[in-house]
């Protein structure tokens, strides 16, 4: 094999002095041309800068990343390890990026999938491991996979073959797995239900049970109060259940751990299942499947970023969020949202969401509100698609309590006893289905 060529990564510092290189501009230099970039944050970002900036480059080469300026080199070009990233990078200011070809040994051509049904084509050696694949395709995909050095493997990136998750067979190469010439891999990101929250109000003091239970489609994560989980079988669901007394102020006692709280809390991840086959004929209620969420251009509106926080505020209103819950609710969303251009959401009906999380309250409340939100960031190349939904954000504003189903006026009346929940979840492109 010939000589590989070589990138030459220079840093212009901000600080004159050259100190720090952390937020800089880099220079890329490759085969004689010169192109800008800002510092890349990470070793699988600068990986990506490389492939983006320079075409050429194909995401099925491998890309490292040395170094012989640091003393503990001894003058001798050096591999920097993910690990190390941000200390090497801060003290040094260039950077020689190889590119290798891998050409020895059997190759095979992987069709890649995304929930989505967006795919890409890959040509890895079959000698290569599930980890070294999963690394790669989550590098360029920009998903945490778990197998960096020192990783456990066990990212938020899941790799699907003939119905197994590989992620048990991280260690054994593709040959050794079955996989062939033009096998299908199909790749998700697990999804988080971040902080649903559960509030409990009534008119004077009230022993009440909670009971929230879990579709297969997904699992808990995270309870506070922490008390014990049933865990779900072929037959039942997991579910949990809190046994609280509800003090006419709002605030909650749960017994089995003595903690008087403001609501109660859970979080859940989603487990790999397929979707399910498209049904024949009319179907009569909306499902919401956690793991496999649909958003699109149909379902949702799209609301620059700028704009965001105002049309929260108002809708969550309209939706019976108190003045508390609007703030939380905003305050907990607000850093992911900002990271985007423009924002897709949408709220879920509350059939749809009880059918995914069926929450059962001992006495029964005089109402019950769920509000639950799914969204996605929206970028200038992708706008087009959304043009119906961007038009539904200015002009349809106040339709979501019709759409979710709410009764502002019991929701407020005092006299009553009420349960309210919110909570969202943040859809990255790998794994939305635009499809109806």
């Amino acid at each position: 094999m010939g000589a590989q060529p070589s990138i030459i990564i220079d840093t212009i510092p901000d600080n004159l002095d050259g100190k720090d290189a952390r937020g800089s501009i880099f220079l890329f230099i490759y085969e004689g041309r010169r192109k800008l970039t800002c510092c890349p944050s990470s070793h699988a970002a600068a990986v990506t800068a490389v492939w983006d900036l320079f075409p050429e480059i194909s995401y099925n080469q491998s890309v490292s990343f040395h170094t012989d300026e640091l003393p503990i080199c001894g003058g001798e070009m050096t591999e920097v390890s993910p690990a190390s990233w941000d200390k090497v990078t801060a003290l040094v200011d260039k950077l020689t990026v190889r590119v290798e070809s891998q050409e020895n040994g059997e190759r095979v051509e992987l069709i890649v999938k995304s929930m989505t049904g967006r795919q890409m084509l890959l040509k890895v050696p079959s000698s290569m491991t599930v980890r070294s694949l999963k690394q790669r395709i989550g590098d360029y995909c920009g998903v945490p996979s778990g197998c960096e050095e020192g990783g456990d493997g066990q990212g938020q990136l899941r790799l699907i073959f003939s119905g197994r998750d590989l992620d048990g067979f991280l260690s054994y190469s593709l040959k050794e797995c079955g996989i062939k010439n033009l096998s299908v891999i199909h790749m998700m990101q697990i999804l988080r239900g971040a902080k649903p929250v559960i509030y409990l109000f009534a008119p004077d003091l009230l022993e009440a049970t909670v009971r929230l239970s879990l579709s297969p489609q997904w699992g808990l994560s995270a309870i506070y109060p922490v008390v014990p989980i049933t865990q779900g079988t072929t037959e039942s669901l997991e579910k949990v259940i809190w046994s609280v007394r509800v003090n006419p102020g709002g605030t909650l006692m749960e017994h089995i751990t003595g903690l008087e709280v403001a609501y109660l809390f859970w979080e859940a991840t989603t487990n790999h299942i397929p979707p399910a086959s498209p049904t024949h004929g009319t179907q009569l209620h909306e499902s919401f499947d956690p793991s496999h969420p649909i958003l699109n251009a149909e379902n949702s509106v799209v609301i620059p970023v700028t704009n965001i926080t105002p049309y929260l505020d108002k809708e969550l209103q309209e939706l019976g969020l108190h003045t508390e819950a609007r703030m939380s609710f905003i305050s907990f969303w607000l850093p992911a949202m900002l990271k985007h251009k423009y924002i897709a959401l949408r709220f879920l009906p509350q059939d749809a969401y009880e059918r995914a999380a069926p929450l059962a309250v001992t006495p029964r409340p005089d109402v019950i509100t769920r509000v639950y939100m799914v969204f996605q960031g929206v970028g200038d190349e992708d706008l087009a698609s959304w043009d119906a939904a961007r038009k539904r954000g200015t002009k349809e504003q106040g339709i979501w309590k019709y759409i979710v189903g709410v009764d502002k006026s019991r929701i407020e009346d005092k006299g009553l006893f009420r349960v309210l929940e919110w909570g969202g979840m943040e859809i990255p492109l790998l794994n939305c289905r635009q499809e109806a």
